[in-house]
């Protein structure tokens, strides 16, 4: 009974993870937001003992800071942090795309696709806590379809801090349409690695972090000549 028990509070703060972190990558919980078992509670329906272990396995990730008397907040990040955020996903995420390249089957290289479309059509809406969601399942999907465990996992546990989170550091002026007119759109990292041409999906998703880290770099020398 009590090894039942345990199971299930793990069970129940893996998920309660799972919901807080979707909540942060989404951007539905801003950089800098409280975040107290009360309120979490109440929003997710999870007790305050799966939560509270919850926030620490967030903490490990770096979505959540702890401070003594004060609680749990959502990480703010600086512009360097997010850059270098941003360069260690380019690098892994490239990897990524090539290991698919060679594995992803046809149809879910069509999902891929669709995926890309979607995230195109609420870009154009302006939609862009859509727009968040979808562009958050291609990459994860592109990084599953590595099928490399520790590719995975190694994303997997950093919470892979998205676009979401940097956003804040430009006040918003950072949308999800991060690739600009000269860097490959998602719709076409799928098409590239649905032709199965690995070294080709390696340089298009390579290209395709260019857009939001040009966008990063150039905040950085702003704020640098104002300092």
């Amino acid at each position: 009974m009590e090894f039942c028990s345990k199971y299930s509070n793990m069970s129940n703060a893996n998920s309660a993870r799972d919901a807080i972190r979707e909540a942060i990558l989404t951007g539905r919980l801003k950089p800098g937001t409280r975040l107290t078992e009360r309120a979490l509670a109440e929003e997710f329906g999870f007790g305050r003992t799966p939560l509270r272990e919850a926030l620490r396995m967030l903490s490990g990730d770096g979505l959540v800071e702890t401070f003594p008397q004060l609680g749990a907040f959502v990480r703010e990040l600086s512009i360097d942090e997010a850059i270098e955020i941003l360069e260690v996903r380019r690098g892994l995420e490239s990897t990524a795309a090539a290991m698919a390249s060679g594995k992803a089957t046809p149809e879910q290289a069509e999902e891929l696709y669709r995926l890309g479309v979607e995230i195109a059509e609420a870009i154009r809406a302006e939609d862009f806590g859509k727009g968040k969601r979808l562009e958050l399942d291609f990459h994860r999907r592109v990084v599953e379809l590595s099928d490399n465990r520790e590719l995975v996992a190694t994303i997997a546990n950093r919470g892979m801090i998205y676009s979401s989170l940097w956003q804040d550091v430009f006040d918003g002026k950072v949308t999800v349409d991060s690739t600009g007119p000269t860097c490959p759109s998602h719709g076409q990292i799928a098409e590239i690695i649905a032709a199965k041409d690995t070294w080709g999906a390696f340089k298009m998703m390579w290209k395709h972090f260019d857009g939001i880290h040009g966008k990063l770099c150039a905040a950085r020398a702003r704020d640098n000549r104002r300092g």
